[in-house]
Protein backbone atom coordinates (compact mmCIF):
# COMPACT_ATOMS: atom_id res chain seq x y z
CA UNK A 1 0.00 0.00 0.00
CA UNK A 2 1.22 3.83 -0.85
CA UNK A 3 2.46 5.58 2.06
CA UNK A 4 -0.05 8.59 2.67
CA UNK A 5 2.17 11.73 1.61
CA UNK A 6 2.77 9.63 -1.75
CA UNK A 7 0.43 10.74 -4.85
CA UNK A 8 -1.20 8.70 -7.37
CA UNK A 9 0.84 7.50 -10.66
CA UNK A 10 2.58 9.68 -12.89
CA UNK A 11 0.29 8.57 -15.79
CA UNK A 12 -2.65 9.60 -14.96
CA UNK A 13 -4.22 5.99 -14.22
CA UNK A 14 -5.27 6.85 -10.90
CA UNK A 15 -3.98 4.22 -9.14
CA UNK A 16 -1.19 4.71 -6.22
CA UNK A 17 2.52 3.13 -6.59
CA UNK A 18 4.00 0.95 -4.02
CA UNK A 19 7.34 3.03 -4.94
CA UNK A 20 8.77 5.62 -7.12
CA UNK A 21 6.40 7.97 -9.24
CA UNK A 22 4.82 4.96 -11.10
CA UNK A 23 2.54 1.90 -10.73
CA UNK A 24 5.12 -1.16 -12.22
CA UNK A 25 5.13 -1.19 -15.80
CA UNK A 26 3.10 2.40 -16.04
CA UNK A 27 6.35 4.18 -16.95
CA UNK A 28 7.17 2.89 -19.93
CA UNK A 29 3.10 3.30 -20.87
CA UNK A 30 4.12 7.13 -20.53
CA UNK A 31 7.48 6.76 -22.06
CA UNK A 32 5.68 5.01 -25.57
CA UNK A 33 3.19 7.97 -25.19
CA UNK A 34 5.62 10.69 -25.40
CA UNK A 35 7.59 8.96 -27.93
CA UNK A 36 4.75 8.69 -30.10
CA UNK A 37 3.92 12.51 -29.14
CA UNK A 38 7.44 13.55 -30.00
CA UNK A 39 8.13 11.40 -33.34
CA UNK A 40 5.03 10.74 -34.35
CA UNK A 41 5.89 7.26 -34.11
CA UNK A 42 5.28 4.22 -31.69
CA UNK A 43 8.29 2.14 -33.14
CA UNK A 44 11.49 2.82 -30.52
CA UNK A 45 13.85 2.70 -34.12
CA UNK A 46 12.09 5.05 -36.18
CA UNK A 47 12.27 7.66 -33.40
CA UNK A 48 15.62 6.76 -32.65
CA UNK A 49 16.27 7.39 -36.73
CA UNK A 50 14.22 10.53 -36.50
CA UNK A 51 16.13 11.68 -33.83
CA UNK A 52 19.58 11.01 -35.28
CA UNK A 53 18.03 13.33 -38.19
CA UNK A 54 17.58 16.13 -35.77
CA UNK A 55 20.53 15.72 -34.32
CA UNK A 56 23.36 15.34 -36.78
CA UNK A 57 26.55 13.80 -35.88
CA UNK A 58 25.47 12.85 -32.50
CA UNK A 59 24.57 9.85 -30.96
CA UNK A 60 22.17 7.98 -28.65
CA UNK A 61 25.62 6.43 -26.67
CA UNK A 62 26.78 9.87 -26.37
CA UNK A 63 23.97 11.68 -24.76
CA UNK A 64 23.39 8.55 -22.67
CA UNK A 65 27.21 8.70 -22.05
CA UNK A 66 27.10 12.58 -21.29
CA UNK A 67 24.35 12.40 -18.91
CA UNK A 68 25.22 9.76 -17.04
CA UNK A 69 28.36 10.04 -14.66
CA UNK A 70 30.96 7.37 -12.97
CA UNK A 71 30.83 3.35 -13.69
CA UNK A 72 27.27 3.38 -13.97
CA UNK A 73 27.24 5.42 -16.81
CA UNK A 74 30.06 3.55 -18.88
CA UNK A 75 28.24 0.60 -18.25
CA UNK A 76 24.56 2.20 -19.56
CA UNK A 77 26.65 3.91 -22.86
CA UNK A 78 27.88 0.10 -23.52
CA UNK A 79 24.60 -1.29 -23.19
CA UNK A 80 23.08 1.47 -25.58
CA UNK A 81 26.20 1.23 -27.75
CA UNK A 82 25.14 -2.98 -28.12
CA UNK A 83 21.77 -2.34 -28.58
CA UNK A 84 22.62 0.72 -30.89
CA UNK A 85 24.92 -2.00 -32.94
CA UNK A 86 21.84 -4.32 -33.18
CA UNK A 87 19.17 -1.98 -33.93
CA UNK A 88 20.62 1.26 -35.86
CA UNK A 89 23.56 1.30 -37.71
CA UNK A 90 25.90 3.32 -36.68
CA UNK A 91 30.14 3.56 -36.23
CA UNK A 92 31.39 1.13 -33.70
CA UNK A 93 34.50 2.95 -34.12
CA UNK A 94 33.31 6.11 -32.62
CA UNK A 95 31.41 4.43 -29.41
CA UNK A 96 34.42 2.57 -28.66
CA UNK A 97 36.39 5.38 -28.37
CA UNK A 98 33.40 7.24 -26.54
CA UNK A 99 33.53 4.39 -23.63
CA UNK A 100 37.10 4.04 -23.93
CA UNK A 101 37.53 7.83 -22.54
CA UNK A 102 34.52 7.65 -20.02
CA UNK A 103 36.88 4.53 -18.15
CA UNK A 104 39.98 6.64 -18.52
CA UNK A 105 37.86 10.04 -16.93
CA UNK A 106 36.59 7.61 -13.99
CA UNK A 107 40.02 6.17 -13.51
CA UNK A 108 41.23 9.57 -13.26
CA UNK A 109 38.44 10.92 -10.91
CA UNK A 110 39.14 7.69 -8.16
CA UNK A 111 42.90 8.78 -8.81
CA UNK A 112 43.48 4.79 -10.29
Amino acid sequence: MASPSQGACLCGCGEHPRRGKFVAGHDQRAAGVLIRDAYGTGNLAEAVEEWQRQHPGETIAQKAAERSSGLAGVKAAQALVRRSRREVSGSPSVTDELIAERRAEQRDRLGA
